[in-house]
């Protein structure tokens, strides 16, 4: 038999429900309070430097007391002034720089990368071009020639060619050895450039893209560019009956 359900009951089952519903509530908001107190995300501001040179920032998007850290200090170094950021390069590489809050959280995350700042040009190998009428006269300069290398395979030249007297940085070792320091400049009718470095003084040409034939084929070989040191004339005068037309020693280049 069906009894009907008595005040007492109603009100008990109308608690329940009111509990429920309550909870569910308190459950949807806590959890949305939750994902609104999580810390945003710090930017990130990619900055490249050029070895050596200080960079400075102003931070503006956050306010207070602020610190900042260096993750390689090998790399690149922090100074902090207000919310004016001061950073030294040391040497080539990547690393962030954090900065935070009074309480540690990380506000800006800079991405550094410390480049060179200028074109690297290694030496691939060396090569002469002699042309004369005198085969054994050809012969001897060629073996002369390739007796002449002011700088070893793998050694590099870094420099951006202007016409305008440049810095040049001569690695004689490959990029992981000693630097020397000089300059270059660039003569763009005659296409010839001058390398001063250690005291010493280099004038090459640039070679075209075809490049000069070779004493073992007759063909042009395909080379991206190089550097030219002529010796045709002083040739010439040594051997006036060889009929020399071109002696030169190449530097074949690949900033590869």
């Amino acid at each position: 038999m069906k009894t009907k359900p008595t005040y007492p009951h109603i009100l008990w089952y109308r608690q329940f429900f009111f509990f429920v519903i309550l909870s569910l509530c308190l459950t949807f908001f806590f959890t949305g309070c939750g994902k609104d107190d999580k810390d945003p995300v710090p930017e990130e501001v990619p900055v490249p430097i050029i070895l050596g040179r200080d960079t400075s920032l102003t931070v503006n998007s956050a306010s207070g007391p602020l610190s900042a850290i260096s993750q390689n200090e090998e790399i690149a170094t922090v100074q902090l002034n207000g919310n004016i950021i001061l950073i030294s390069t040391h040497k080539l590489g990547s690393t962030n720089i954090r900065v935070m809050d009074n309480a540690g959280t990380d506000k800006v995350i800079i991405k550094v990368d410390v480049q060179r700042g200028y074109g690297v040009h290694r030496i691939t190998s060396y090569m002469t071009s002699v042309q004369a009428s005198d085969p054994l006269i050809k012969k001897r300069i060629e073996d002369e020639l390739n007796a002449i290398s002011p700088l070893p395979v793998n050694a590099a030249y870094g420099f951006n060619l202007t016409g305008e007297q440049s810095p040049l940085y001569v690695f004689p070792d490959g990029l992981d050895g000693q630097m020397l320091e000089g300059v270059i400049s660039f003569n763009s009718q005659t296409r010839t450039c001058l390398l001063k470095y250690s005291g010493q003084i280099f004038e090459y040409a640039v070679m075209p893209t075809q490049g000069f034939k070779t004493a073992t084929t007759s063909e042009s070989p395909m080379i991206e560019y190089g550097f030219v040191a002529d010796f045709t004339q002083q040739y010439q005068s040594l051997y006036p009956e060889a009929n020399i037309i071109r002696a030169c020693r190449i530097q074949v280049l690949s900033n590869k």
